[in-house]
């Protein structure tokens, strides 16, 4: 799995990188955004993005949280 921060990350390694199709996900994916890059944008941008990468990533790790539990029950 690779989490990226917006559809161009996603569409470039994709393109680049074949065998990356069906591993890529922007890391705000359950939100539908992009994570914009907040340089030279000041403090404001930078909280904005931090909040959608902490949103994005609680997401995630809920998510694998729920694949791997049933695997770690039967060992």
């Amino acid at each position: 799995m690779i989490l990226v921060m917006d559809l161009e990350q996603k569409r470039y390694l994709e393109s680049a990188y074949p065998f990356t199709r069906g591993k890529v996900f922007r890391i705000a994916e359950s939100l539908k955004k992009d994570v914009p890059d907040p340089y030279r944008e000041g403090e404001e941008a930078f909280e904005f993005s931090l909040r959608l990468i902490e949103e994005g990533a609680k997401t995630w790790i809920e998510r694998i949280l729920k694949i791997t539990k049933p695997e770690q029950q039967s060992q």
